[in-house]
């Protein structure tokens, strides 16, 4: 899990704000925030989904570029999940592969440091969330948080993403020439200064200088059919682009990006495709870790 969390916890804040057409109510306060949790929901309620994958980042001056696929079957409690990349590191291949079993979540990454393989007790995870109380849950966000927690695939993305960020109004823009709704988020105060603690000064009369490796804002793309087909992060140097309309569409250079394309719905998938069999790679349960993290993470939300 931290594989992916890792990355997708690397985010933004600044605040954009888009003035309402004369005669039109201004959009609720929660609007972009509700429209991500539809995006989830329309997410976990599809049959089968097989999509291909790009992957861009940049890390200082060296830029990876990357591709893979993505599926996922079955719905809600049911669903299993698998999702793979590879990429070039010093001219070397480098992958990442997850896999949600229903059970367990594998997460195997091969560098050319070398390989590591680490589990996930993802229903330990849950039962143990819910005795603290978070599987109760009244609010919607936190429902749907806790139901993906520990599943990853693109469930847990959006996941993620809920918990760490506050999302404009969508507004209409285009991605390849098809209509798409752009949505920019920006980091929770809470979430940003538990990553970086310096936040707390970003209000000083001399600012921190951000992170060179900590993206400034997101921005998510999701297709009149509610599915998400861009995750991109920018850096500090395309903050103008969190309030402009030039920021509504992917730009040259980002920090990092995931674009998923030719989408399936409804497809046939192998069931090997959601099975995965360490052997004798040594692995690591990374269960206890991972719930440290989500129980800090909710005492903070509670502050």
């Amino acid at each position: 899990m931290r594989g992916l969390t890792t990355i997708l916890l690397l985010f933004a804040i600044t605040q954009a704000s888009h003035a309402p057409a004369i005669g039109q109510s201004p959009p609720p306060a929660d609007a972009g925030n509700q429209f991500v949790a539809q995006v989830l929901i329309a997410l976990e309620h599809h049959e089968s989904i097989a999509a291909k994958l790009r992957y861009e980042s940049r890390l200082h001056d060296q830029k990876l570029v990357g591709s893979g696929n993505y599926w996922q079957q079955r719905t809600q409690d049911q669903r299993v999940t698998r999702w793979e990349m590879q990429t070039q590191i010093a001219d070397q291949t480098a992958s990442f592969v997850q896999v949600y079993d229903g059970n367990h979540l594998w997460t195997d990454r091969r560098l050319p440091s070398g390989r590591q393989v680490h589990r996930l007790d993802v229903a330990w995870l849950q039962a143990r969330l819910r005795e603290e109380g978070r599987g109760g849950a009244t609010e919607q966000r936190e429902q749907l948080i806790s139901a993906v927690e520990g599943q990853g695939g693109l469930g847990q993305m959006l996941a993620d993403l809920l918990r760490n960020f506050d999302f404009q109004p969508p507004e209409p823009t285009q991605l390849n020439g098809l209509p798409v709704n752009a949505l920019i988020g920006h980091w929770r105060p809470e979430q940003l200064t538990q990553l970086w603690p310096d936040a707390a000064k970003l209000g000083d009369e001399q600012p921190p200088e951000w992170p060179e490796q900590l993206p400034h804002h997101v921005l998510l793309l999701v297709g009149r059919n509610m599915f998400p087909y861009v995750c991109e992060h920018r850096r500090a140097a395309d903050a103008p682009l969190a309030t402009s309309l030039a920021g509504l569409r992917p730009t040259g250079d980002p920090l990092l990006r995931y674009e998923i394309f030719e989408v399936q719905f409804a497809v046939a998938i192998p069931p090997e495709k959601f099975q995965f069999l360490p052997g004798d790679i040594p692995w690591t349960d990374e269960t206890a870790v991972v719930l440290g993290q989500l129980t800090q993470l909710r005492s903070t939300e509670q502050k």
